[in-house]
């Protein structure tokens, strides 16, 4: 971790904790669109954990999730580390309560973030991929279900060796229900943020939550 933690706008120093946004797109009418993000920079040497939510715009619990973790858990003098927070990893589908981007339809997980002058959703995950998934050692991806019957679970992919450990321990740290794939990636898979992120090394979780659709 280094002594300075620049995200976004947001840079911060040890035993420090900012808000601001990471640049988003730009639509046809000049209305600018970012990604809003919490640092939190540790007093103590430690890696790089992100929580990202709402990565589908109807997926909301894990908003309020990340403001008590940040807001009302987290003191920067007791912690190792820091902690990227992304409330809302997809703002064009949270504006419009659509589960997709309203304005091409699409996933900002699912497509490609290695493209800075691509479509709109995929210029929005290039930034979350630059500004912050790249910036982790840990990354913990928030999901919901939006049935209110479903089951917590969570999902791992161990096909990695660089990661599998981690995600093991990771894990058993939140202890429920697991899903484990363990198939390897694949040298042509489309380079989305999760296949980025294992590409380089950085063990992402998903965690399905319950209920999404309401804070509660």
């Amino acid at each position: 971790m280094p002594e300075r933690v620049a995200v976004g706008n947001a840079t911060v120093e040890r035993g420090e904790m900012k808000k601001g946004v990471i640049r988003g797109v730009e639509l046809f009418n000049n209305v600018s669109v970012d990604i809003p993000v919490l640092v939190l920079n540790g007093a103590k040497e430690g890696p790089t954990l992100l929580l990202m939510s709402t990565q589908h715009g109807t997926e909301i619990q894990g908003i309020e999730v990340i403001r008590r973790v940040m807001r009302e858990h987290l003191r920067p003098e007791g912690l190792r580390g820091a902690v990227i927070a992304v409330p809302v990893g997809n703002p064009l589908a949270f504006m419009h309560h659509q589960y997709l981007s309203w304005i091409d339809n699409l996933d900002v997980g699912g497509v490609r973030a290695d493209r800075p002058e691509g479509n709109t959703t995929e210029r929005l995950a290039h930034a979350l991929w630059k500004e912050a998934w790249s910036k982790a050692n840990l990354i913990v991806n928030i999901h919901c279900n939006t049935r209110p019957d479903s089951l917590i679970y969570q999902r791992i992919e161990v096909g990695n060796e660089a990661t599998r450990g981690k995600l093991e321990k990771m894990a058993k740290a939140f202890g429920v229900t697991t899903i484990v794939s363990d198939e390897a990636p694949q040298k042509d898979s489309l380079p989305t943020l999760e296949n980025l992120a294992t590409t380089a090394g950085i063990p992402v979780i998903l965690e399905e939550l319950i209920d999404g659709r309401w804070i509660s």
